[in-house]
């Protein structure tokens, strides 16, 4: 049956039926009076012998337009059946040609409370279209504040939480043009701040008398990348600066200075920084740092006044051992040489035109069984080849998957076509001076032959 029949057969039955429905409910709820008895017409009071001229219940003028005659004996249980019959066919033709409508043209018509809501939906279709209906509203200026405060406090929620949602991105960058357009309260923009760097402090947990003992800062926030209210072409920014002083232990400034760093507010930044550990006890760890965010700001160009800033001091702890005990786990295990060698992934050896006598590799780690920290070379026949600095270590705790790391070895001839990329264990120093290694393998892998990939022809 075609589209036209349908509607035709459905029209032809529903309309009856809804009509039958209200001439039903009219003469259950609003029958016709019947009888001589008077009635005041504005508030139904019984008017016999009344000659004062006015309802004694209402105060209204009586007259021959104001007085009705009858009683009117309502029948409810034919008032319900109406009412029924008419949200039967309500319902039906809902059903019938509601579903029609494409869905876009129900989010037009929508609350914009409800679609709101739908903002915050997992359902990232769903999520969407309604954000792309309110963004129509808020263009054509139909989104009153109430709305605006409303979406405000939902992209605060969707920014905090652990896992992106849906539209993280977008509703981080609507509060990025709200606090541009100072349109957050002082609450809502440390809220946004704060949790856009989301700032911490780390410390080994646990490290020996008299060790080096580690000091990170990390900023690994969500803010926005862009603004929308400045030209693109521009590429304005959030720009993000961070400056530490010394860590205090106890109170007490103790080696160095953490450092500081800047780039746009949505890059994650590391400040390290080193102290020599105390004595034997749980000691308290400081870092006071002063952060500032400035807006607009172009890469390249010299910061404006803060837009915000704070001063912050973070707060750590390490237990000390004795001089004497080690806390670092030594494992001597061969036998995991073959499991750990079963997780190492080369996804290719390569030398470059631009740096013909280097060699890059790149690895891909599943989850190894130990923590690992592991040094580099490279091994043709019995000569070996030392790596760039940074690029010597491969630091990865029990149970981290790596999807990338690389590694470049120095002075590689062109005539080396295949080499051995060696991976040696028994690295306390290294381990100790990491946040959250706490053993160390002393075994070593070598994955043998490899093929260099040579783009310099």
């Amino acid at each position: 049956m075609s589209p036209l029949a349908i509607n035709i057969l459905a029209l032809c039955i529903l309309a009856p039926i809804g009509l039958l429905g209200l001439l039903l409910m009219k003469m259950g709820f609003w029958p016709r009076r019947r009888g001589q008895t008077p009635h005041c017409r504005r508030c139904g009071y019984t008017l016999v012998g009344n000659k004062s001229g006015s309802c004694p219940e209402c105060g209204n003028s009586l007259s021959v337009a104001t007085v009705v005659h009858g009683e009117r004996r309502r029948r409810l249980s034919i008032a319900w059946t109406g009412l029924a019959l008419l949200l039967l066919t309500l319902a039906a033709g809902g059903g019938i040609w509601g579903w029609r409508l494409p869905e876009e043209t129900w989010y037009h018509i929508w609350p914009s409370v409800w679609l709101a809501k739908d903002v915050s939906s997992a359902d990232f279709e769903r999520a969407a279209k309604a954000w792309t209906e309110l963004w129509r509203r808020r263009t054509e200026g139909q989104l009153d504040q109430d709305i605006e405060a409303k979406l405000t406090e939902i992209a605060l929620v969707e920014q905090g939480k652990a896992e992106a949602g849906a539209l993280s991105s977008t509703l981080i960058e609507y509060l990025g043009q709200r606090a541009a357009d100072k349109k957050l309260t002082a609450q809502q923009l440390d809220r946004f701040f704060m949790q856009g760097l989301n700032p911490r402090i780390q410390v080994r947990p646990v490290a020996r008398a008299g060790d080096p003992l580690p000091v990170e800062i990390s900023i690994s926030g969500r803010g926005p990348a862009t603004n929308w209210s400045i030209p693109p072409e521009l590429k304005a920014r959030w720009g993000l600066k961070i400056d530490c002083g010394k860590v205090r232990v106890d109170g007490v400034e103790n080696g160095t200075g953490i450092g500081s760093g800047g780039s746009a507010f949505s890059q994650y930044i590391l400040l390290n920084g080193t102290v020599v550990a105390p004595a034997e006890g749980m000691h308290k760890v400081e870092a006071p740092c002063h952060l500032e965010i400035s807006y607009p700001w172009i890469p390249g160009t010299k910061r404006n006044t803060p837009f915000w800033s704070r001063d912050l001091v973070f707060q750590g702890q390490v237990q000390i051992t004795p001089a004497g005990e080690d806390p670092l786990k030594i494992i001597d295990d061969p036998k995991l040489a073959s499991a750990i060698r079963n997780i190492i992934h080369v996804d290719g050896v390569y030398r470059f035109s631009t740096n013909p006598r280097t060699i890059q590799y790149r690895l891909k780690l599943d989850e190894p069984p130990v923590d690992l920290a592991l040094k580099a070379v490279g091994r043709s026949g019995t000569k070996e080849y030392l790596p760039q600095a940074h690029f010597d270590e491969l630091i990865v705790p029990k149970g981290k998957k790596v999807d990338d790391h690389q590694f470049e070895l120095l002075e590689v001839g062109p005539e080396i076509n295949k080499i051995d990329l060696v991976l040696r264990g028994n690295n306390p120093q290294m381990t100790r001076a990491t946040i959250d290694l706490h053993e160390v393998w002393t075994g070593q892998i070598v994955l043998e032959n490899l093929e260099i990939q040579d783009f310099t022809k």
